[in-house]
């Protein structure tokens, strides 16, 4: 995903493996938004209010 892309709930952005994860099977996702340079890491929790079970 780039910046200007836009996703649909549901669409597939990534896929999790264990090639190189120590802690097992995830996939990680974050947001790095302009107004941070696209330096600073946002959680995508707080930027979208989304609750865990979205």
């Amino acid at each position: 995903v780039r910046p200007g892309d836009r996703v649909r709930k549901g669409q597939r952005i990534g896929r999790a493996g264990q090639l190189a994860a120590p802690d097992g099977c995830h996939l990680h996702f974050e947001v790095r938004p302009p107004a941070a340079g696209y330096l600073r890491a946002v959680s995508p929790e707080r930027l979208f209010h989304l609750r865990r079970t979205d």
